[in-house]
Formats: structure tokens, sequence, C-alpha cells
């Protein structure tokens, strides 16, 4: 068995365990800092430092160009052979180079040239840092390899210099330039610790002509994550420049403690993607039926047991959320944010939906090379949430922008699933549906019976969360819930 082989064959349930306590780390800096932020800045120059991060998000897409998704998509088939991944993961970062540097130019004429933007300038520079970040940290190379230990541990060592800085130089609203470096530190900090140390798997060198063979399915990857970024960001971006920095000040808490909730989920995705590239790529180089058919097995096996773990933690996640959005908002951002607690509410619905369309999307599709499905999933997308947005902030306000979302992401879901069935049919089993609509009942009321006897909001998210695990976890036991059985094995 090859060096490389050997090195992933880990432990698919490990893996998953390492990715989110990566994710929870990478997300830590919202959640440790924004209270203090959101108290200390204000609710105007939080408006103006989601806004300004907004607009450089697409930058930053625009830099990578689709590379992580298509990297790690064939990358999986090269993993077995040092020779070949060392030349193909050359040619894709080389590829990225070009990109990075026609993205920052384009971030430095926008500034120039748009008048809006002005007021933002230092704050859109500072997060230009992170289209450049991004590109060296190669963090593709890591996940093709599955090996999820070094980055949770760079992204840990990151997060803390972060919040140290934040806390030991963040005392006003002046200090808005400060916690935007700090941001930049614990979100992309991490990707020059991996860029240092990827040569653990790869010898990545800068091609000056990299071939371009890799251009065109970058390019259609890049065009559905360009979807998915409007319609993830195109309401926060459009509200603030509709109704200014408040109401996206009120409307970024939300989407922010929505975005945490996604990212805990979707980095279990991120883990079972390039083992279902894998299989999928061994699939269709089968020469006998009974190599096809241990490959789709396997594919099937891994579907069927994402999906049904997806379903059980994503509507506890979302009727949790539903029902404490208030304190939660009140202890996360203080009470100057209160307007924020119904379009959280609103966005909660949207969990369940957004996961498995990520799902369906990123780890059937791409993996079947049916980008051009994706893209029009995501593209229909876009445009729904861009239209509803502009009819309906003008009269619903910060609400409409969590309407539009959750739309967008119902439409992604159907969408999806009808494309990806086509090659993998994978289904949620009874007990696993059953136990969890149950246990979600008596969490929601579980949730309304704390609030009647306590006041204090951080006791009563303590005492909620706590009761409303023991009691889902029991009563998944009870119902012999398939996800719960699956984890208890450690399956490999």
């Amino acid at each position: 068995m090859a060096e490389n082989e050997v090195r992933v064959k880990k432990s698919v349930t490990r893996n998953a365990m390492l990715n989110i306590i990566k994710t929870v780390m990478s997300l830590a800096f919202p959640l440790i800092t924004f209270p203090y932020s959101a108290r200390v800045l204000g609710l105007t120059a939080v408006g103006k430092y989601n806004f300004a991060s907004s607009i450089v998000s697409y930058f930053t897409l625009l830099a990578a160009l689709g590379f992580t998704m298509y990297a790690v998509r064939e990358g999986s088939k090269y993993r077995d052979n040092q020779k070949d991944i060392d030349e193909f993961s050359s040619e894709v970062f080389s590829i990225n180079i070009y990109s990075m540097l026609f993205a920052c130019l384009l971030l430095l004429i926008s500034i120039l040239f748009i008048d809006k933007l002005k007021d933002y300038t230092i704050l859109l520079l500072i997060f230009g840092f992170r289209i450049v970040l991004n590109t060296i940290g190669v963090n593709w190379v890591f996940t093709i390899f599955e090996d999820f230990t070094f980055p949770a541990i760079a992204s840990c060592i990151m997060e803390v210099l972060s919040i140290s800085i934040m806390l030991l130089f963040v005392h006003s609203p002046e200090d808005l330039y400060i916690y935007a470096i700090s941001s930049v530190i614990a979100y992309n900090g991490a990707h020059l610790l991996m860029f240092l140390n990827v040569g653990r798997y790869v010898n990545l060198r800068f091609i000056p002509k990299p071939p371009i063979k890799h251009l065109k399915p970058i390019l259609i990857i890049f065009s559905l994550e360009l979807g998915m970024s409007i319609y993830v960001n195109s309401d926060l971006t459009i509200l603030g420049w509709m109704e200014g920095d408040d109401a996206a000040g009120l409307y970024s808490t939300a989407a922010t403690i929505y975005r945490i909730l996604k990212q805990i989920l979707n980095a279990i995705i991120t883990v079972v993607l390039p083992r279902i590239a894998y299989h999928v790529s061994k699939e269709k180089e089968a020469k006998d039926a009974e190599g096809y058919e241990v490959n789709h097995k396997e594919v099937v096996d891994l579907s069927n047991l994402l999906v049904n773990t997806l379903v059980t933690l994503a509507l506890p996640m979302m009727v949790g959320i539903y029902a404490l959005a208030e304190p939660i908002v009140t202890l996360f951002a203080g009470p100057a944010f209160q307007n924020s607690a119904e379009p959280l509410q609103l966005l909660s619905v949207a969990i369940i939906f957004a996961v498995l369309s990520t799902f369906f999307g990123e780890s059937i599709l791409m993996a079947y090379k049916q980008e051009k499905e994706f893209m029009k999933a995501t593209a229909i997308s876009a445009v729904i949430n861009i239209v509803l947005n502009l009819l309906l902030i003008p009269h619903f306000h910060i609400n409409a922008a969590a309407y539009t979302t959750i739309v967008a992401e119902m439409f992604m879901l159907v969408y999806t699933y009808i494309e990806a069935r086509k090659h993998v049919r994978t289904k949620v089993s009874g007990n696993v549906l059953i136990s969890s609509v149950i246990g979600c009942v008596a969490i929601y009321f579980i949730c309304m019976g704390v609030k009647t006897i306590i006041d204090s909001s951080a006791l009563y998210i303590l005492v909620s969360v706590v009761i409303s695990v023991a009691v889902y976890f029991v009563v998944l036991l009870l119902f012999r819930n398939d996800a719960l059985r699956e984890l208890l094995k450690f399956k490999n």
C-alpha cells in the first residue's frame, strides 16, 4: 500500500470530530469576542465592520475561483501517487496565485472609483489580507489527505492570539481597525501556518506558466460559488446599502449566529467530501460490476450516514435557536441589538434546508462532476434572493433579509435533492425522523418551561441547553436513532 494511502485510512468519525473542533475554534472569535465588541464598538461600528467584510468577501471569492472544491474532488484521485499529487497541487496553486493578484488589483480599483466604498477604505484594505492568506493557505491539501489535526491546532493558536489582541487593544469605537486586524488573524492567520507545513504532504512549487486544462472546470465551479456567495451575502450587502449601518449591524448579529451553526454542521460535510469523491472516482474506474458495486455501496452508506446525522443535529439546533433567540441575542450582543431576535428566529428555520442542500450539492453533485446543475441551482437561488431583497427590504426591513434566505435555501434544497437522486438515493430512516421530531417537541416545551422560572438570560440559556441535550439524547437512545448508533460504534 502506498504511503499516501496509509495516511488517509483514518476514521470518518474521528475526522468529523476534529474538523468540528477546528470549526468551533474558528468560530470562537465571534462567540467570545462579538459580545465584547458589540458593547465596546457599538451598533454603527459593527455595521461598518460587517458591511466592509461582506464587500471583501466577493473579492475573496474571486481569488478562490473555485479552487478548493475542484482541488479536493480531483486531488483525491491522485493522493496515492506522490509524483502526480505534487504536479497537480503545484499547477492548481500557481493558477490560484494569478487569480489572487487579479482580485487584489480589482479591490484597489473599486476602492478608488466607487464613492460608497471610500468611507470604508481602511477596513477594506485590512480585510484584503484575507485574500492573500486564503490563497497561500492551500487548506485543500490537508482536506485531500483527510488531515484535520494540524488545521485544528493552527486555528487554536491563532484564535488565542487574536483574542489576546482584542482584549488588550480594543476599548472604544476608535479601535475598530484593531478589531478588524484581530479578526483577520482569527479567521485567516492559520493559513500561514498551514502553508509552512504543507510540505508534509506535497512538494509545492510555483509554475510561471501553469497548464490551462484546469481552468474550465475551475471557472464552472467558481460560477456556482459566486451564486452561492451572492445568495448568502446579498441580503446583508443590499440591506446595508439601502437601510444603512445600523440595520446592517442588527441583521449581521442574527446572521453571525446563524452562520456559526451552519459552519459547525458543514464541518461534518467537509470531512466526508474527499472520501465520497475518492470512492466515486474508483467507481468510475472499476473494470467490472463487482468493483463498481463495492465503491457505489461505500458512497451510498456514507451518504445515508451523513444525511441522518445532519437531520439528527440540525432539527434540535433549529428549534433551540428559535425558542432561545431573544436571550441569545441579549447575551451575545447586548440590549442594543434586541431587534435582532426576530430575524434570528426566521433564520433558524433555514438551517435544515441550508445544511442538506450543501450536502447534496457539494458532496454528491460535485463528486459526480455535475457542477453545471449545481451552478443552475445557485444561480436561480441568487436571482430569487436579490429580487426578493430589493422588493421586500423597503417594506419589511431587516426581517425581509431573513425571509429571502429561507426561500433561497428551500429552493436550493429541492433542486439539489432532485439532481442528486439521479446518482445516489439517500434516505432518512424512520427512527431518525421520529426520534428527532419527538426530541424537538420536548426541547421546545423545556425552553418555554424554563423561561417561566428563570429571568437571567445566561442562566436561562444554560439550564435550557443542559436539560434539552440530556432529554434529546435519551429520546434518541429510546428510539434507537441510527445516526447515534453509528456514532457510538466509532465507525471507520
